[in-house]
């Protein structure tokens, strides 16, 4: 099966104009690039390009947007841009950025992405890098790093009775030019250009494999095999369980899902952790799923980043996007929550519990957390040399995993995190490049690898693929969603910054659900139960059988160092 080429969120970015001229550029790619990150000037917008300077005013982008007038500068730079894009770039001007109620969905209902939530997020130590680096691209009119000018124009635009917009942030950007660093753009630019052609052929050399594996695995009829897509038979209870740990004054609550009694039946044991400003609520329909297939399914809360945090974060009441200890706490959390499971498994389970089939599965920061527990250690060094060269705030993940350079690297070796009673792990979108390479190399236990190649939040190359190529495990799966971003949520917000990006929408937001799920129970009955009943749907050919346009699914078992370096090193 074909797929259509290229990481869609980043193809969209390309199509304003990205790669046409620097001048292009500026008009197209700032329609996203300044759109999702705020910036421009009060009065003007000054390009440097080496020793010359060019200029925009801001109020011929008023008169363009509100009256559809273009002044002479404004068409000397509207002429590298289609009638389309014009248009677009005039719409972007004046509509209310939906990003607030995208966000928004997420969040209790008592919170609001306003102008108090905004400026505690950018005064927090994560907000403050992304502002600062920000800065470096979009400077005052002195030449100064623009970071506190966008917080500022951030904060007044938000706070308007008509809504964030783009020109409402222009107009409050407080110094009367905003300088815009062409060296940094062009960093950017190019940054986005190599993600996009890497991440091409990446995908392409994933489903080469898998083409090749389906030719060497034998012919199954899927359709008379039972389909895992579909939930179970088995009935079950859900319970909300409270834990506290003690000696880590640690408090957290645990969503349960329990299959039904049957005679002599010992219940395998899933352990979901969640991502980043996430809840176990949110997986309720994959812990209903995989309970009616007969998993005992445990989903805990991690409270140093979860959304009760994040929501303590907007209202004042914490500063920090998620503590610097969760990287320990985290896998902590699992290992006491097992504790837990195997104390009551006789007075609250009926002895019904199989502690020797336990795997654990995570999303984001949840991947981290299983691939922690599962063996796989940081790599201090590795990750400090990365973090000096992180470019602006287009890597998200990496900025997320700098955070554990805060921790103190001996106190990290003093807990042990890898729990030898965890068979299997399952991660989505991890953020694992943290690890690095002698990290990765310790986990022995199957592991899954899943990735989608539109997730701006991580990466698919060097968070899922790399990270895969990493693994001596005999048992590892590489998973390649292809049209599939981050979240749902994500989806949306994306949506609202960058309009163009509308194929993006997720016809049944059901759809990439279904894969992960199928996946999930083919998988841990496999390395849990030991099924090879289950081993036919672990193929290449298995998932290229359920997959529904536009969200094509391929499973590949081999992605080595060297096929990954050869692509790398392959000119675009």
């Amino acid at each position: 099966m074909k797929i259509r080429s290229g990481p869609r969120i980043w193809r969209s970015l390309q199509s304003l104009g990205i790669t046409q001229s620097i001048t292009a550029f500026i008009l197209g790619a700032s329609t996203a690039i300044f759109t999702a990150l705020p910036s421009y000037s009060a009065e003007q917008i000054v390009l440097n390009y080496g020793l010359l300077e060019f200029y925009l005013s801001v109020g011929d982008l008023e008169a363009f947007a509100e009256e559809g007038t273009v002044s002479d500068q404004l068409g000397f730079y509207l002429k590298f841009l289609t009638p389309q894009g014009q248009e677009n770039f005039r719409k972007v001007l004046t509509a209310p950025l939906e990003a607030q109620a995208a966000l928004e969905e997420g969040l209790p209902g008592d919170v609001e992405v306003g102008p108090v939530a905004i400026s505690k997020f950018f005064s927090s130590p994560m907000g403050r890098g992304i502002i600062t680096d920000l800065g470096k691209i979009i400077q005052t009119d002195s030449r100064f790093n623009g970071g506190l000018s966008i917080r500022s124009a951030l904060v007044l635009s938000a706070a308007d009775p008509e809504g964030m917009t783009l020109l409402n942030f222009l107009k409050r950007f407080p110094t009367r030019q905003l300088r815009v660093n062409s060296n940094q753009i062009f960093s950017l630019r190019n940054f986005l250009e190599d993600l996009i052609k890497t991440t091409d052929k990446v995908v392409a050399e994933i489903e080469r494999k898998a083409e090749a594996e389906i030719q060497s695995e034998p012919d199954i009829d899927y359709e008379q095999l039972p389909d895992i897509r579909e939930p179970g038979e088995r009935g079950f209870t859900t319970k909300q369980i409270e834990l506290v740990d003690r000696e880590r004054d640690r408090r957290f609550y645990v969503d349960l899902y329990i299959p039904e009694h049957q005679k002599n039946e010992k219940l395998p044991i899933l352990i979901i952790s969640h991502g980043l400003a996430s809840h176990p609520e949110h997986f309720t329909r994959g812990g209903s799923i995989l309970a009616s297939h007969g998993f005992f399914v445990a989903i805990p809360q991690h409270p140093g980043s979860d959304l009760q945090h994040l929501q303590a974060l907007l209202t004042g009441r914490e500063f920090e996007v998620f503590e610097r200890l969760e990287f320990i706490n985290r896998p902590l959390d699992i290992q006491f929550l097992i504790d837990e499971l195997e104390r009551r498994n006789a007075s609250e389970f009926g002895d019904r519990l199989n502690l020797e089939a336990i795997g654990v599965g995570g999303h984001s920061f949840g991947g981290y957390t299983a691939l922690a527990l599962a063996g796989a250690t940081i790599d201090f060094t590795i990750l400090e040399q990365q973090c000096q060269q992180i470019l602006g705030s287009a890597d998200i993940a990496l900025r997320l995993q700098c955070r554990a350079l805060s921790l103190n690297p001996e106190e990290y070796q003093q807990h042990t995190l890898h729990d030898l009673r965890v068979k299997a792990i399952y991660v989505l979108n991890p953020v694992s490049r943290l690890f690095g390479r002698s990290g990765m190399e310790k986990i022995d236990i199957p592991v899954l690898i899943s990735g989608g190649d539109s997730d701006p939040v991580t990466p698919l190359i060097s968070e899922q693929v790399q990270p895969f190529t990493w693994l001596t495990t005999p048992h590892k799966y590489l998973c390649l969603l292809y049209g599939s971003s981050h979240t749902e949520q994500l989806t949306k917000l994306t949506m609202s910054l960058v309009p163009q990006v509308g194929e993006l929408v997720e016809p049944d937001p059901q759809i990439v659900g279904t894969y992960i799920r199928a996946l999930a129970v083919a998988f841990f009955n496999v390395h849990l139960l030991n099924k090879d009943s289950y081993q036919p749907y672990l193929t290449a050919a298995y998932s290229h059988s359920i997959t529904v346009f536009p969200y094509t699914l391929n499973l590949i078992h081999s992605f080595t160092p060297e096929d990954l370096e050869l692509i790398i090193s392959q000119p675009h």
